[in-house]
């Protein structure tokens, strides 16, 4: 099985660690072939980070880990994409979530903590799960 991104023409464009082998298997040198291996081995050992959600026409870049958004931009969502927001930022954090609404939306498949006393958040997620939480409440949102 190859893992990469296929261009136009069939040409194939490797990737992290299949990358690497790839470029392995090709190379005659036994001690490169070897640094490549022991590169592999490194990439694979080394923690995945958690890809934490962005969102188009909020704040500068979007991105719920990086700033703070605005309660004016927040509140030009409805009130299920406040939701959505709001929960992909406990998702991000590896929630396990309880309701039926949120386990068809996230799907716990990869979840870690089930209590959220025990979810650390940096400073713009946290910021922005109070702000959102503030908005709904001025919206008069319900949990889906």
């Amino acid at each position: 099985m190859r893992c990469g991104t296929i261009l136009s023409g069939g040409k194939m464009i490797y990737g992290g660690a299949a990358g690497l082998a790839h470029r392995a298997a090709g190379s005659n040198d036994g001690e490169s072939v070897m640094r490549v291996v022991a590169a592999a081995i490194l990439f694979l050992a080394l923690p995945a980070t958690a890809s934490a959600a962005c969102f188009e026409n909020l704040g500068q870049t979007g991105c719920t880990h990086q700033e703070t958004f605005s309660r004016e931009d927040l509140r030009t969502l409805s009130c299920q994409n406040l939701w959505y927001v709001r929960n992909s930022i406990y998702n991000d954090n590896g929630y396990c979530f309880k309701t039926q609404a949120a386990k068809a939306e996230f799907d716990n498949s990869d979840c870690f903590v089930n209590d959220t006393a025990k979810l650390r958040f940096n400073k713009h997620e946290q910021a922005n799960i109070d702000r959102i939480v503030r908005v709904e409440k001025e919206k008069g949102c319900r949990a889906p």
